[in-house]
C-alpha cells in the first residue's frame, strides 16, 4: 500500500524519468490523479471522457485517447516517448485517433504483463 506522503515521490520519479501517466478509466468524472501528475510534470493519457477533457485542455500536457481502444492509449504513450527523446518541449493537447502499428501493440503487451 502506497501512503499519501510517497505518492509526490512517484510523479517525482515518474517526471525525472521521461515516464508517462496513464488514467484508463472507461468514466473519470473528475482526474484528480490527472491534476496532480500534470503539477508535477508528468505528460498524462487519459480517456476522451468527463473530467480529463477540461484538464487536458487546461494543463496542456496530455492526449485524450478511447481507452477500449489499446492501439490508441498505446500510440498516444509512444508520441510522448518520441518526444521525449527528440527533446521536444511541452505543452502538448491533443485527442488522438487510433494509430495502428507494431511498436504500440508491443508496448500496450509490456505495459499489461508487468
Amino acid at each position: 500500500m502506497i501512503s499519501g506522503t510517497e505518492v509526490p515521490e512517484l510523479y517525482r520519479l515518474c517526471a525525472e524519468s521521461g515516464g508517462v501517466f496513464v488514467n484508463p478509466a472507461l468514466v473519470e468524472p473528475f482526474g484528480l490523479t490527472l491534476i496532480e501528475a500534470s503539477a508535477c510534470g508528468v505528460p498524462i493519457v487519459a480517456t476522451d471522457d468527463g473530467g480529463p477533457r477540461e484538464i487536458v485542455s487546461h494543463c496542456e500536457n496530455g492526449i485524450l485517447v478511447d481507452v477500449t481502444n489499446h492501439e490508441s492509449v498505446a500510440a498516444a504513450i509512444s508520441r510522448f516517448s518520441l518526444m521525449m527523446n527528440c527533446g521536444d518541449a511541452f505543452p502538448i493537447t491533443a485527442s488522438t485517433a487510433p494509430v495502428h502499428g507494431t511498436h504500440g501493440r508491443l508496448l500496450v503487451n509490456r505495459i499489461s504483463i508487468a
